[in-house]
C-alpha cells in the first residue's frame, strides 16, 4: 500500500472504498474480540491461566491444521525456523500474562495498558537498535509508563505484582510483534497463525496437564469457545488491514476501550476509579502525541526522499 495523508485517504473513491471495507472487518474483529475477553474474564475465575491458554491455542490448531493441508503447496511454514520459534516464546509469555492480568483487573484497565504497546516498541529499539531519541521522546514514553502506574496504583504487594505482570506482558508483546513483522516479509498469513497457535501448545501443553482441572461440559464448551473466537478474530484482523491502509486503522484501535468500558461494566459491575480515569488520560495524551512525533518523522523522510527523485 502507498503512503498517502489523510485528505487523499478520503477523496479516492477506491481508497474509501477499501479503508470502508477494511474498517468493516475491524469491527467484526471488535465483536469477536470482545465475546473472547469476557469468556477469559469468566474462565480466570476457576482455571489455572497456563489451562485457558493451551486449551484456547490447541482449539485454534485444530481448526487451522486443515486449511494448513489445504493450501500445503503454498505454505511457507517452514521457513525461518529458529526466528519462529523465538517469536512463539514471546507469544506464549504474552499471552499467558494478558491472561492473568484479565483475570485480576478491570476489563478497562487491561485494555489501556495494551495501548502501552507502541512506547514499549520504542523503548525497545532504544535498547536493541541503538536508536537515539530525543529528551522530549524520553518524556513522552516515561509520561506514558506513569500514566500505568497511576491507573494501576499499586497499594500492596499483590498489586505491585499484577503491574509487573502486566508490563512484562507489554514487553513480551511487542518483541512478538516486531519479529512477526520480519517474518510477515517471507511467509503467509496462515503459517504465521499455525506457528502460534501451535507453537503455544507444545510449550503450555506440559505446565497445564500438571495444573490441570477438569471442567464441567459448559466450561470445556467455553474454553473451546476462546479458540474459536480467538481464530475467527484473526482472520477478521488479516483481512482488515489487507484491505485498508494502516494510517487509516491505527487510529480506530483507541476507540477500543469504550465497548471494554461497558462490557466491563454490564458484565462484571466494573466501575473505572479515579485513578483509572487520571491514569488513562495521562497515557492517552501521550500515546497521541507520540503518535504525531512519527507521523511528522515519516512525513520528513518521504518528502526527503521525493526531493532526491530526478
Amino acid at each position: 500500500m502507498t503512503d498517502r495523508n489523510p485528505v487523499e485517504i478520503f477523496t479516492s473513491k477506491s481508497g474509501l472504498s477499501n479503508n470502508l471495507k477494511g474498517l468493516s472487518w475491524l469491527l467484526g474483529n471488535e465483536v469477536f474480540t470482545l465475546f473472547h475477553l469476557v469468556l477469559i474474564k469468566i474462565l480466570g475465575l476457576n482455571f489455572p491461566v497456563i489451562e485457558i491458554v493451551f486449551i484456547r491455542c490447541l482449539t485454534s490448531s485444530v481448526i487451522l491444521f486443515p486449511l494448513l493441508y489445504m493450501h500445503r503447496n503454498d505454505s511457507s511454514v517452514m521457513k525461518d525456523i529458529k526466528l519462529n520459534a523465538l517469536r512463539v516464546l514471546f507469544s506464549a509469555a504474552a499471552l499467558t500474562s494478558n491472561f492473568f492480568v484479565i483475570s485480576k483487573i478491570q476489563l478497562s484497565q487491561v485494555s489501556l495498558i495494551g495501548y502501552l504497546r507502541p512506547a514499549a516498541m520504542s523503548l525497545i529499539a532504544i535498547m536493541f537498535l541503538k536508536e537515539r531519541p530525543s529528551i522530549f521522546r524520553w518524556l513522552i514514553i516515561l509520561t506514558g509508563f506513569s500514566g500505568i502506574w497511576i491507573m494501576l496504583a499499586p497499594d500492596n504487594e499483590g498489586d505491585g505484582f499484577i503491574m509487573l505482570i502486566a508490563l512484562g506482558c507489554v514487553f513480551f508483546g511487542s518483541f512478538s510483534v516486531i519479529l512477526q513483522k520480519k517474518l510477515s516479509q517471507t511467509m503467509d498469513n496462515l503459517s504465521l497463525m499455525i506457528w502460534y497457535s501451535f507453537g503455544i501448545t507444545l510449550i503450555t501443553g506440559p505446565f497445564a496437564v500438571t495444573l490441570w482441572k477438569v471442567p464441567s461440559m459448559r466450561e470445556a464448551c467455553m474454553l473451546i469457545a476462546t479458540g474459536i473466537l480467538s481464530t475467527i478474530a484473526q482472520y477478521f484482523f488479516i483481512n482488515a488491514y489487507r484491505y485498508a491502509e494502516a494510517s487509516f486503522l491505527a487510529p480506530m484501535h483507541y476507540f477500543h476501550i469504550i465497548p471494554v468500558t461497558i462490557i466491563g461494566f454490564v458484565t462484571f459491575a466494573e466501575v473505572p476509579s479515579f485513578n483509572t480515569v487520571l491514569g488513562a488520560g495521562i497515557l492517552l495524551s501521550a500515546l497521541a502525541i507520540l503518535g504525531y512525533i512519527e507521523i511528522k518523522q515519516n512525513n520528513y523522510v518521504s518528502e526527503k526522499e521525493h526531493a532526491k527523485e530526478p
